[in-house]
């Protein structure tokens, strides 16, 4: 038989593959095209000469295609080996919205979607690239979490996160995933060593202000702070939680001292 397809006749025709699994050639322009059969083993059976696919519409049981304008044909449990190529914009438990991928979940308790890298040395997660653009400010954001009230999370395009900060938790400060090394030793002169700037990045758009270190000057000055790996394009950073205890460290060596000042006093006084 014959499928015609936004216009174009092609021929349809079924075998079973090695792995004994059913599977449907169409033979088109730019040569031959091979899908599971389970996309087309209803139209192969129920329609006859040429049909015309003129809209696709999600199911209960699956997507149907819409076959001569009246004919449904199911198609469900999509089995793709290999590459997928779409033209145009897809829904997922939804009709194809403005957005190239829109993914719908209503059922309670169910994941919307779930990413697994099932290799054991090297995995990689998603990576989010925008290509032809470096918008490097508040908006145009790599990902935003919201619910039906507020924007909860989101990771702007220049690298910063905008979040309920309040509510963060570190998860990993139980006492048993440690190997406690003994007291952290003085901090009192690296933090009095460290030199704080005012500055703005070369490529900030807005221009902000803003005040901070800088991670040559404090390797020298206190060398655990500074963070060299994983940064891209040999650029090097800080360890901010590591920077927060050290800061913390110094502060309760200076109640101390104050402490010990303000004995000094009351006994001066009681003199």
């Amino acid at each position: 038989m014959s499928v015609v397809l936004n216009g174009n006749t092609y021929a349809v025709s079924d075998f079973v593959g090695d792995d004994g699994r059913g599977y449907a050639e169409i033979f088109t322009a730019t040569g031959l095209q091979t899908f599971p059969e389970s996309i087309f083993t209803d139209m192969l059976a129920e329609l006859a000469s040429a049909a015309t696919v003129l809209s696709v519409s999600p199911g209960a049981a699956g997507g149907f295609l819409r076959s001569n304008g009246s004919a449904w044909v199911r198609v469900s449990d999509i089995d793709i080996q290999g590459t997928l190529t779409v033209t145009g914009n897809v829904g997922i438990g939804q009709a194809a919205g403005s957005s190239a991928l829109e993914v719908t979940e209503a059922s309670s308790g169910t994941n919307l979607c779930v990413f697994t890298n099932s290799h054991n040395a090297s995995p990689f997660g998603p990576v989010i690239d925008y290509s032809a653009a470096a918008p490097n400010g508040t908006s145009n954001a790599f990902l935003t979490c919201e619910d039906n009230s507020a924007t909860r999370f989101s990771l702007r395009s220049n690298g910063g996160l905008a979040n309920f900060s309040a509510n963060n938790v570190n998860l990993a400060s139980d006492e048993r995933l440690k190997d406690k090394h003994g007291r952290t030793a003085s901090t009192w002169d690296a933090i009095k060593g460290l030199e704080v700037w005012d500055y703005r990045y070369k490529e900030k758009p807005d221009g902000r202000m803003l005040t901070g270190i800088m991670a040559q000057h404090t390797h020298k000055v206190a060398p655990r702070l500074f963070a060299e790996q994983g940064v891209k394009d040999g650029y090097h950073g800080i360890n901010e939680y590591d920077l927060q205890m050290y800061g913390l460290r110094a502060l309760q060596e200076a109640q101390h001292r104050i402490e010990a000042l303000e004995d000094e006093v009351s006994q001066l006084k009681a003199a």
